[in-house]
């Protein structure tokens, strides 16, 4: 990715990051955010599976479905953005486009018996 387009989207992440902070349970605790950020890394695919690398950007929306004693379950809505498997020629106009990236939404279960680590995440994951 060239250094513009990477410039462009880091700057349109921070404005989703600043236009949604301090919503929902995620404001509350950046540690959640990071487990939810590396859960998904690790684990998730894009686009039926032809996004195998997608790292969340910015996370726009939380919303709790389920808090019990033993286990938090929160749905995300975020940004995603992978750079690996989705860059490809712009064609005559030269202009790298990327094909995976976009907005998504998945459940996050949180095991609060194992200090809150991530232990579930709805929605394509791949083999691990």
């Amino acid at each position: 990715m060239q250094p513009a387009h990477r410039s462009l989207i880091l700057a349109l992440s921070s404005a989703v990051v600043a236009c949604t902070a301090g919503s929902g349970p995620i404001a509350e605790n950046r540690r959640l955010e990071q487990a939810i950020v590396s859960y998904y890394r690790t684990h998730a695919a894009e686009k039926g599976f032809t996004c195998l690398a997608p790292e969340i950007r910015a996370i726009t929306r939380t919303e709790v479905v389920e808090d019990r004693p033993e286990r938090l379950v929160l749905r995300v809505r975020y940004h995603w953005v992978d750079e690996l498997y989705g860059e490809e020629n712009g064609g005559d106009f030269g202009v790298a486009l990327n094909r995976c990236s976009g907005f998504a939404e998945r459940n996050f279960t949180f095991d609060r018996t194992q200090g809150m680590r991530v232990v579930d995440m709805s929605g394509p994951k791949r083999a691990p």
